[in-house]
């Protein structure tokens, strides 16, 4: 890494951030194409701070933002900034610095987490939303979905089956405000997710590009630390004995817990059904069966990733612990 800021390294930086500002732009408007720039358009910003050190990256971050502002104004400069360049130049800086994958993808997550709560924030101050109006919105889209049910004979099959308009109207409600309450896990794990896939992309681009970066081991030997397992099952048992916690709001954070410990244990068993599949021993008719079972039992898939994963961290059935003593 240059931390010398010259005539080379300058110009460097406004080349790149003019292109990330031109893979921005087209993104927003190209409607297939555009999703693939978008999910690059941080690149340039990557490249320069791993290349010539954090300022200039920065320095180059806010050039792109400034051209932005110029062209579609400021308020989507900075949503573009927040979610795509801020977390190019973090994914940019922690390269530059040899940190692990793990801290990377963490720091990548956690700034995507922080962008997408401050876009939100910054959209309902805007646009003068409070949880009233969303309420009202609420109704009226529930209204529209009935009416549309009405018209095409969906309610007078539910009637038949013993569900009245009043009942189905009250279900829907029901599942709106289930999702609302989960809304905390929804941001967490779409940003865990576009901060993976950034990631991806992002070593992928470098190591074409003959950049040195720190090596990530392979999925199949990932792990989370094993005193992961102990806040798990407390959450668990607190999710098993919710009903008799109705004390304000911790029945819904009990809840998005739950299900954030679900998610880093599907992770863990993904990882050993990666590992098991690498294993010489395993048949090619296991694999095929394990394949089968995948494509029609996704659901019974994800519930043995669950069950894997924390028997893993319990009981380290890939050996990974006593391999690293």
């Amino acid at each position: 890494m240059n931390n010398r800021i010259t005539t080379r390294n300058l110009t460097e930086g406004a080349l790149m951030a003019g292109l990330s500002a031109i893979l921005v732009l087209a993104g927003s408007f190209i409607p297939v194409l555009g999703v693939v720039m978008l999910l690059v358009c941080g690149l340039p910003i990557t490249i320069v701070t791993v290349r010539n050190g954090s300022y200039l990256g920065g320095l180059s971050a806010i050039v792109v933002v400034l051209l932005l502002a110029i062209v579609v104004g400021p308020i989507s400069a900075i949503s573009c900034g927040l979610q795509f360049i801020l977390i190019a130049w973090i994914f940019g800086w922690m390269f530059a610095h040899r940190k692990s994958a793990g801290k990377t993808i963490s720091a990548g997550i956690v700034a995507s987490l922080l962008a997408t709560v401050i876009i939100a924030l910054l959209s309902f101050a805007l646009m003068g939303f409070s949880m009233d109006t969303l309420q009202t919105q609420m109704n009226g889209y529930m209204d529209e979905v009935i009416d549309m049910y009405e018209r095409t004979g969906v309610l007078e099959q539910m009637a038949g089956q013993g569900m009245s308009k009043v009942q189905f109207k009250e279900q829907m409600m029901q599942s709106m405000s289930a999702v609302m309450g989960l809304l905390p896990t929804i941001l967490l794990l779409s940003s865990a997710a576009s901060a993976i896939i950034n990631y991806g992309i992002t070593i992928y681009i470098l190591k074409r590009l003959k950049i040195k970066i720190p090596r990530m081991k392979p999925f199949k030997e990932f792990s989370f630390p094993n005193g992961a397992i102990w806040p798990i099952i407390l959450i668990w048992a607190l999710w098993l004995g919710r009903n008799y916690l109705n004390i304000g709001i911790l029945p819904i954070v009990v809840q998005n817990l739950f299900i954030l410990g679900c998610a880093v244990l599907f992770i863990q068993g993904l990882a050993v059904t990666a590992y098991w599949f690498n294993v010489p021993s395993m048949s090619l008719g296991m694999k095929i069966f394990t394949a089968f079972f995948v494509f029609f039992f996704f659901t019974g898939f994800i519930v043995s990733c669950v069950f894997m994963g924390l028997a893993d961290l319990l009981f380290d059935l890939r050996k990974l612990r006593k391999s690293e003593k």
